[in-house]
């Protein structure tokens, strides 16, 4: 059973940080505000454990969170330097692993620890590795789609949801794998069936970087009219 966010019945949404209790959730929240799911706690039902606070609660650990992000920014003195990989002498790649904390994600460049090393972030395992992924390539879709004017609904389960088990792209049968530099043909990607239709659920399918790049936005009339156009070129250049 996956687990699930329990909805606000006022919003009709997940519950966000500083949301206040719907009526179901009266009276026994009544004062508190939302604060997070705890992600690492599922309960019974299947839904994750939640996390509320009362509003000076929350106000206070803002102003912690605050005070002690400052207190780790990078500054002139104290820069900060990125942790290598002690395996490979390099610096750490997205994906590689490390035994005891498991793969790495990225080097978090706006936090400078007391040893003066950048703070790292790393997945406890690769079903972790795999929804930060996701979630990355999810992060710049509303503003892309606001830009380009087409319509957006995705979110983050459902694009879990419909990823291969297998992880082979369905357009060139290849298999797709989470790599370290951007852009690499094996590496998976969104794809909109319908160009125009947006990215929106039913019309999105995962497919290899490299898949996507030929299709782009050609229409099935113009991909055909390539490969028609290769086949008899090939035999005119055989004949």
């Amino acid at each position: 059973m996956n687990p699930r966010k329990r909805i606000n019945t006022t919003t009709r949404k997940p519950y966000k940080h500083g949301d206040k209790p719907a009526p179901c959730d009266l009276p026994h929240k009544k004062g508190m505000v939302f604060a997070r799911y705890m992600k690492d706690v599922i309960k019974l039902d299947g839904f994750y454990q939640e996390k509320w606070q009362t509003p000076l609660t929350v106000e206070q650990n803002a102003k912690k969170n605050k005070a002690h992000a400052i207190r780790h920014k990078p500054t002139k003195d104290n820069p900060g330097k990125m942790e290598k990989n002690p395996l490979t002498g390099e610096l750490w790649k997205r994906g590689e692993i490390c035994p005891k904390r498991g793969f790495f994600f990225n080097y978090e460049k706006n936090y400078v620890k007391n040893d003066g090393y950048f703070r790292t972030i790393f997945c406890k395992d690769f079903s972790d590795y795999h929804r930060r992924r996701i979630q990355n390539i999810l992060t710049n879709k509303p503003g892309y789609c606001a830009k380009m004017g087409v319509d957006f609904n995705l979110d983050i389960e459902y694009l879990i949801h419909i990823f291969p088990d297998n992880f082979i792209c369905p357009a060139l049968g290849i298999k797709m794998e989470w790599q370290h530099i951007p852009n690499a043909p094996t590496s998976p990607s969104i794809d909109r069936i319908i160009p125009e239709k947006g990215y929106v659920k039913g019309n999105v399918v995962w497919i290899s970087n490299r898949a996507n790049i030929i299709k782009h936005n050609a229409t099935i009339s113009e991909l055909k009219n390539i490969t028609n156009w290769l086949d008899n070129s090939i035999r005119f250049g055989n004949s």
